[in-house]
């Protein structure tokens, strides 16, 4: 089964809507300021975003790692055992 891109963007937004809120909080306890966390902030991710799609989309046309499907028969073997 090959990701859809649109997959790939939507699991990139979250994991990056966690990131954000880590590096915020850490942002603003280094610098004390609300306006440079913020900046540090938005174009880290920014960044990050953009660069997890691309790495998401590179990997989704790589075969090395996927597992055939078993057939439902092959299934029922296997679950004998």
């Amino acid at each position: 089964m090959i990701e859809s891109p649109k997959r790939s963007l939507v699991k990139s937004i979250t994991w990056r809507v966690v990131a954000v809120v880590i590096l915020a909080i850490f942002s603003y306890q280094a610098t004390g300021s609300l306006k440079t966390a913020a900046a540090i902030t938005v174009n880290y991710h920014i960044i990050q975003v953009i660069l997890f799609y691309i790495h998401e989309r590179v990997w989704a046309n790589i075969e090395w790692g996927f597992v055939a499907k078993k057939n439902k028969q092959e299934e029922k073997e296997n679950e004998l055992i």
